[in-house]
């Protein structure tokens, strides 16, 4: 006859299994945040690169911003203007005309954007009683957004919230200096990575920080 198993025998199997799911919850969240990190990388990678190859391309400047939690590319010279409205400029009026546009919120850092078919358009409020600055963007690419992500761009050691390309694919800038992108996950746990991206050549380097 076989043996049944007792109560106190189930209970411990029930014990030893708990135990082990939980040890191994921290290394499936730590999986889906080197996930992440790693998809933001290579896909902030691939607009830098792509962006460069457009502007040597089509012979005209195009650049990448950079912000804490979202990225996109754009082309030309950005324009700014002050407005309380927000319509104070001729393109903008045109574009708001022609498309609808919607306030995304998702942004952390007191930094707005627009997106419009082909403008956006970045909102700095210093403070909410006075006149905004506007910085109109002619868009290559949608905005990329995420959550898990922190990004803080840098050159010379100061604060920089994008980097534009020469015809040339060199950097466009007065700062004689790399530029570096440090992305650290948003709770400060792990090692993170950093972008440097050449001054001269526009090349894109990636290692852990």
């Amino acid at each position: 006859m076989k043996k049944a198993f007792t109560l106190i025998e189930l209970l411990v199997v029930i014990v030893i299994m708990a135990i082990i799911v939980g040890m191994s919850i921290p290394a499936f969240r730590g999986m889906g945040k080197a996930a992440e990190m790693n998809g933001t990388v290579r896909a902030l990678c691939s607009t830098i690169s792509l962006t460069r190859q457009w502007a040597i391309t089509h012979r005209e400047s195009a650049g990448v911003i950079v912000e804490t939690n979202l990225f996109f590319a754009f082309r030309g010279d950005d324009k700014t203007m002050v407005s309380h409205s927000g319509v104070g400029d001729s393109a903008v009026k045109k574009a708001v005309a022609e498309y609808k546009y919607e306030l995304d919120t998702t942004s952390t850092n007191a930094v707005w954007v627009w997106k419009l078919k082909r403008y956006f358009i970045h909102k700095t409020p210093s403070d909410v009683s006075s006149a905004y600055s506007y910085i109109v963007f002619d868009n290559l690419s949608d905005p990329v957004i995420f959550t898990g992500v922190v990004l803080n761009m840098k050159t010379k050691g100061k604060v920089v919230n994008g980097v534009r390309f020469k015809t040339d694919g060199g950097i466009k800038t007065t700062d004689d200096d790399n530029y570096v992108v440090e992305c650290t996950n948003v709770d400060g746990t792990g090692s993170g990575k950093r972008i440097t991206i050449n001054l001269l050549t526009g090349g894109v380097h990636v290692s852990d920080r």
